[in-house]
C-alpha cells in the first residue's frame, strides 16, 4: 500500500529495491532480483548523477501551462529550468486536449526560485517562501502553485507543509508541496514518485461521475516522448472513440483533477507513471497498464489491444491496426534487410532501454549486445523477461549505472558494437571511439525539419521514421570517425587496462 496521506514518499530503494550499480547478464540480474541477492552497491568515484529534485519538479511541472512552479532552493537549482523553455520550440502550434482542457505548446509555465542565501540556510527561509508564493499568485493568478524542495531546504528543515497551510487561505491557487530532496535517495527517479504523490494528495478530486470513454495517459517529455509521438498515439485512440487525458507534460491543472473519472490509466513510461497509476488504483479503483509501451510493431499492437479490451473497442482497434500495418510494413521489411545482424548497444532510462529494443531486434533484426539502464528495480523484471523473449536469449550484457561515462568508456572498447543508442552523458564516449551513435532524444530536437513525420519514434509509423534516421547514421558515420581521429577521451591507458567496475563498493547496513 502506498502512504497516500503522508507528506513524504518511501525511497525507491526501500519500496521497490532500486539499485544504481550492477554488472552481469540479463539472466543473472533477473535471478539475483527474484532471489533477493542484489547487493546494495555504491561507487567510490562518480562522474555523473541525476538529481531527484530536478526530476520531481522542474522536469515535469515546467510544462503545466496554467501553473507556477516555485523552487525552494539556491539559485543554482533553478537554472535547470532554462532547458524547459526550449522544449516548446520543437512542437507545432496547435491545441490538443479533452474538452476545454487544452495546452498550447509555445506557452511555457512560469517559474521562480526562492533564492536561498547563506543567511537563510542558518536562520531558515519559511517567511521568504511564503512571500514568494503570494507574489506568484498576485502576478499570474495560476490555478496551482507547485513548490519543490531541495537539499538545502531539507537540511534547514523548513516546514513546507506548515507554510502551505498558513498561506493557502490568502491565495487563489491550489498549493502543491513536493518533497523531493535529493539527499533522501540517490535514485533520481525518486523525484517522479514525489511529484505523483503530491498530485494524488493535493489535486486529484473525488470523481463527479465516471467517463466510460476516457483514459489517463501518463507520458514523459523528459524521456523523449514528445509532442508528435503524443499526437500520433492519441490520434489512433481517438479514431477508435477513446478520449485521452494526458499528463503531466503539456497539460493543465484541471486535467490532474479529473484523473479519478477515467476508467483506465496507461503509462507510456513505467518509471514516470508507476506511482501515480498505483495510487489511482488504490484510491479510486482505476486499473492500469504499465508493462507494455508502444515501441515497435508487436508492442504497439499489444498496447492498443490491451486498451481496447478495457473499453470494449476491439473491433475499432483491429481496423486501425490493419490500416497502419498496411501502410508501414513494406517499409519495415526493407529496413529489416538493411539492418539485419547490426550489433546494437542501448544506454537509457527504463522506457527506452527495455522497450525500444523490441523495435531494434523484433522489427529490424538487429542483435542486442548490451544494455545500460540508469537504474534497476524489481518492477522491471517483467520488462527484461519480455525483452529476452524478443531477443531470443537473456545472455546479453547489463551494466546498471546513471551516466557513469568512465565505466562505459572502459568496457565498450572491448565489445563489438556497430551502433549505439544513448540517452545522455556517455553519448560522447562512443562518438570519440568512432562508433556510429544516436542520441536517444535526438529526433524531437529537429523541430525545423521539413519532414516532420521523421520526428516520430513510437507506434507503427515511429518504426519507419526511426529506422530511416538510423539508416542515415549508419550510411554516413563520418562525424564519429573524424572525432575519433582528432580527439581523445580524458582517460589514461591504465584505466582501460583496469576493471571497469573496480570503483563499486558495498554499502554498509
Amino acid at each position: 500500500m502506498l502512504p497516500l496521506d503522508q507528506n513524504t514518499v518511501p525511497t525507491k530503494e526501500s519500496r521497490v529495491g532500486a539499485v544504481l550499480a550492477y554488472v552481469g547478464t540479463a539472466r543473472q540480474l533477473i535471478e539475483d532480483t527474484k532471489n533477493e541477492q542484489l547487493k546494495a552497491l555504491d561507487r567510490s568515484f562518480n562522474t555523473g548523477w541525476a538529481c531527484s529534485h530536478l526530476q520531481g519538479g522542474p522536469a515535469r511541472i515546467g510544462l503545466v501551462s496554467d501553473a507556477v512552479l516555485i523552487v525552494h532552493a539556491a539559485a543554482g537549482c533553478t537554472v535547470h529550468l532554462l532547458q524547459w523553455r526550449v522544449f516548446p520550440f520543437y512542437n507545432p502550434k496547435e491545441k490538443r486536449g479533452i474538452g476545454e482542457m487544452q495546452y498550447t505548446p509555445g506557452e511555457p509555465a512560469n517559474w521562480y526560485g526562492s533564492n536561498l542565501s547563506e543567511e537563510d540556510v542558518i536562520f531558515g527561509a519559511e517567511e521568504k517562501l511564503a512571500e514568494t508564493i503570494k507574489m506568484a499568485d498576485r502576478k499570474h493568478h495560476p490555478e496551482a502553485i507547485f513548490i519543490t524542495t531541495s537539499c538545502a531546504a531539507g537540511i534547514i528543515g523548513d516546514d513546507l507543509e506548515g507554510v502551505v497551510k498558513a498561506v493557502q487561505p490568502e491565495v487563489h491557487a491550489t498549493l502543491v508541496p513536493i518533497r523531493c530532496e535529493p539527499l533522501k535517495s540517490k535514485v533520481s527517479q525518486q523525484g517522479h514518485d514525489a511529484l505523483n504523490h503530491a498530485i494524488l494528495k493535493y489535486l486529484v478530486r473525488e470523481p463527479k461521475q465516471k467517463q466510460p470513454d476516457l483514459i489517463n495517459v501518463i507520458t514523459a517529455a523528459g524521456a523523449g516522448i514528445q509532442w508528435l509521438d503524443r499526437v500520433y498515439l492519441m490520434g489512433m485512440l481517438a479514431k477508435a472513440g477513446i478520449r485521452t487525458n494526458v499528463v503531466p507534460d503539456y497539460t493543465t491543472t484541471e486535467q490532474f483533477r479529473v484523473m479519478s473519472e477515467a476508467v483506465l490509466t496507461v503509462c507510456l513510461c513505467p518509471t514516470y507513471g508507476e506511482y501515480l497509476a498505483k495510487g489511482l488504483e488504490q484510491r479510486y479503483g482505476i486499473p492500469y497498464i504499465r508493462d507494455v509501451s508502444p515501441w515497435g510493431i508487436a508492442k504497439t499492437e499489444e498496447w492498443l489491444r490491451l486498451i481496447a479490451r478495457h473499453l470494449h473497442k476491439e473491433k475499432e482497434v483491429e481496423q486501425i491496426i490493419a490500416e497502419e500495418k498496411a501502410l508501414v510494413m513494406p517499409q519495415v521489411e526493407a529496413l529489416r534487410k538493411e539492418f539485419q545482424g547490426i550489433k546494437v548497444f542501448v544506454s537509457a532510462g527504463q522506457t527506452r532501454v527495455f522497450f525500444m529494443p523490441h523495435m531494434l531486434v523484433g522489427d529490424f533484426g538487429m542483435k542486442l549486445v548490451g544494455l545500460n539502464p540508469y537504474h534497476w528495480d524489481e518492477t522491471a523484471i517483467v520488462h527484461l523477461e519480455e525483452l529476452g523473449k524478443a531477443a531470443g536469449n537473456l545472455d546479453f550484457f547489463i551494466h546498471v549505472g546513471d551516466a557513469q561515462a568512465y565505466e562505459l568508456a572502459n568496457y565498450i572498447r572491448k565489445m563489438d558494437v556497430d551502433l549505439g543508442l544513448i540517452h545522455r552523458g556517455p553519448l560522447i564516449v562512443l562518438f570519440k571511439l568512432g562508433t556510429p551513435v544516436i542520441g536517444n532524444v535526438f529526433i524531437e530536437r529537429h523541430g525545423l525539419r521539413k519532414d516532420q513525420d521523421e520526428r516520430l519514434q513510437m507506434g507503427f509509423r515511429g518504426v519507419v521514421s526511426y529506422g530511416k534516421y538510423i539508416s542515415r547514421v549508419l550510411r554516413n558515420p563520418s562525424y564519429s570517425k573524424k572525432l575519433s581521429q582528432h580527439t581523445r577521451l580524458p582517460y589514461k591507458q591504465s584505466w582501460y587496462e583496469a576493471d571497469a567496475f573496480s570503483k563499486f563498493v558495498e554499502v554498509e547496513g
